[in-house]
């Protein structure tokens, strides 16, 4: 099931502060792109409009890939971050990346 638009503001963003909800010019820009909802009907076809598992909302997704693009965030860097230890063994390299110590890259 689709959803394009959240519920609106999360526990987490009503306590913060209102500083903490200001974005730099560039991001606001690409916010108020964003809010297009042009930009949610290439998803249409691949979810049914009713049925089904809920989909994150679309906004949350598109806001997330372009941070991803544009500050080089992804999957790859996390895992040479944690498989920087070649001795370590597999499994314990997998409970790694899920610690805050990972994300230092």
């Amino acid at each position: 099931m689709l959803r394009t638009y959240g519920p609106g503001p999360s526990l987490w963003e009503s306590v913060l502060p209102k500083e903490a909800l200001v974005m730099p010019d560039e991001l606001a820009k690409v916010n108020d792109l964003l809010d297009d909802p042009v930009f949610f009907e290439p998803f249409r076809p691949f979810f049914h409009p009713t049925a089904g598992r809920r989909s994150i909302p679309m906004e949350t997704f598109l806001r997330l890939m372009y941070l991803k693009y544009r500050y080089g965030l992804g999957y790859e860097r996390l895992c040479r971050v944690c498989t920087a230890k070649p001795r370590t063994p597999r499994p314990l390299r997998r409970r790694a990346m899920t610690r805050t110590a990972c994300w230092r890259a």
